[in-house]
């Protein structure tokens, strides 16, 4: 065979493998009426496993691996099961004893925290609330999750503690539609650590509310109370179920960080994408969600929060933080700060003008 025939061939191959094999990008709309999930095959003879930190399909460092198509079942008892994708217990372990991880909200069991990879798409089944499903930025099915546990209906909380978490000062209203939300803010000095590590984690972000869920660019300081460094990440949370977060990325002190929240659909599916940016550093970590449907009565917020530790000192804080809202509309933000014992005066809120500029005032 010559060599003209010989490409022809070749060329005639390749053709043929492209129309068998179909070309999935992130604008491929995802019926998610249509994943099945398998009957599951309990196993209550398994030992019970300890989970050390939060749950991913990743490799990453601090996480619990587990493979790719997993299924994730909280039952009300307490119980964590993991499923593979045929439905076979891969192993069970109690919420009570596993290792407790920091996030926006205080400690929480690493069996209901969950590290999603870049770009995931976090999406509540529109026919089951108790599912959630993990795909990749790409559209491809990687994690399940079903929480059977308890559901109230229940609102952020604020200024008060849930499991060792406090906002010290904030600014939030309601709107009546937004589809973009932009926060720019620096990474302070962080709290001294001359006396050791300190006993506590801060947060700070921008988001958005509705009811019982909140979706968070965070900028956040020693989580673990043992890494008194500044990360970033994006997180969402919906009470009393589940936390998602997208990779951490260290930032430096100084480093301009920005929040952003952006209303649209992808893979047809409507919802926001959220993402924190170190534009120093031309870095950004992200995921979309359908968490919050739409883009009507939502609460806007800015704030500090002590994301852990109950017996810091007031005057131990990160020093003032100025958020530039950049993209917000016509509102006038209320201010609010924690009326603890001891706490109560010590933080406040300063608009230069409301709402384009807040500054959370610390001691």
């Amino acid at each position: 065979m010559n060599l003209h025939k010989t490409i022809v061939v070749l060329l005639a191959l390749l053709l043929a493998a492209m129309a068998m094999v179909p070309i999935v990008s992130a604008e491929e709309k995802i019926d998610l009426n249509k994943i099945e999930t398998p009957s599951f095959q309990f196993d209550d003879s398994q030992k019970n496993t300890v989970i050390t930190g939060p749950l991913s399909t990743q490799l990453m460092k601090d996480v619990y691996t587990i493979p790719e198509g997993s299924i994730i079942y909280h039952s009300d008892d307490g119980i964590t099961r993991i499923f593979d994708s045929d439905g076979k217990q891969i192993l069970i372990a109690s919420d009570e004893s596993a290792e407790k991880v920091s996030t926006p909200n205080g400690l929480q069991p690493a069996t209901h925290v969950h590290a999603v990879p870049q770009g995931a798409r976090i999406l509540d089944s529109p026919l089951d609330e108790s599912k959630t499903y993990i795909l990749t930025e790409d559209g491809d099915l990687i994690l399940t999750v079903i929480d059977d546990s308890s559901r109230k209906e229940s609102s952020v909380v604020r200024a008060s503690t849930i499991s060792g978490s406090r906002w010290l000062a904030w600014a939030d209203a309601t709107v009546s539609q937004i589809s973009y939300l932009r926060s720019r803010w620096y990474t302070p000095t962080p709290p001294s650590t001359s006396g050791g590590t300190p006993g506590f984690a801060l947060a700070i972000f921008n988001g958005l509310e509705k009811t019982a869920t909140i979706m968070q660019p965070v900028l956040q300081w020693n989580y673990g109370l043992n890494n008194p460094v500044w990360k970033i990440s994006s997180w969402r949370y919906t009470s009393p179920s589940n936390y998602y977060y997208s990779p951490m990325l260290s930032v430096t002190q100084g480093d301009q960080i920005e929040g952003t929240l952006q209303y649209t659909t992808v893979g047809g599916v409507t919802g926001w994408q959220v993402t924190t940016s170190d534009l120093t550093a031309g870095t950004s970590t992200y995921y979309f969600s359908n968490a919050i449907p739409s883009n009507t009565n939502l609460e806007i917020v800015n704030a500090l929060e002590q994301a852990q530790g109950q017996n810091s000192n007031p005057y131990h804080m990160c020093g003032d933080i100025i958020f530039n809202n950049v993209n917000i509309p016509s509102v006038t933000l209320n201010s609010g700060s924690i009326s603890a014992s001891g706490w109560s005066g010590l933080f406040n809120v300063w608009f230069n003008p409301n709402p384009t500029q807040v500054t959370l005032d610390t001691p």
